[in-house]
């Protein structure tokens, strides 16, 4: 899990401070000067679900706006590069300009229709202000049965981000 301590962000025991986040492992568009390290939204994971080869782990995180839900897509990436994800399919929401105006936005990253989902399973949720990440590692070919896991990691990394609880091993 990431980690603030003492302005350093630590990321599977790296260490980012505004020194070292660069144009190379920084959201676009996003100055290091400009980050609130006191604000940076917390990256919830969920428990691994396999599936003949296949992994599947979500990650949820509170966002207010593009910038943070770009600084989080970088997180997970910066989380996953030891071992890059196959796909990482994300979708967010939330509320900009005294909460009378909702951006929705979401990416397939080549699973067609996963980040719709994902984005529709928000929606019917009701849920705001918040990004999912759902990371597949491919293993082999399992057709929907997809779809099912990038749901269900889902639904859980909505609840752990909500209750503000991450999965430990």
């Amino acid at each position: 899990q990431p980690k603030l301590v003492h302005d350093k962000l630590f990321v599977q025991g790296k260490q980012f401070t505004p020194g070292h986040v660069s144009e190379h492992n920084a959201p676009e568009n996003y100055k290091a000067s400009s980050i609130a390290w006191d604000k940076l939204p917390h990256v919830y994971s969920t428990r691994p679900v396999t599936d003949n080869g296949n992994v599947f782990v979500a990650y949820s995180a509170k966002i207010e706006s593009k910038q943070e839900a770009k600084f989080v897509i970088n997180m997970v990436m910066g989380m996953t590069c030891d071992n890059p994800a196959t796909h990482l399919v994300y979708a967010y929401r939330f509320r900009y300009g005294n909460n009378s105006s909702l951006l929705e936005y979401m990416d397939d990253d080549n699973e067609y229709g996963a980040g719709r989902r994902i984005l529709d399973q928000l929606r019917k949720a009701d849920v705001t202000g918040t990004i999912v990440i759902c990371a597949r590692w491919y293993g082999s070919h399992i057709g929907v049965r997809r779809f099912t896991h990038y749901l269900s990691t889902t639904e859980e990394a909505v609840l752990r981000s909500a209750l503000g609880d991450s999965y430990h091993e």
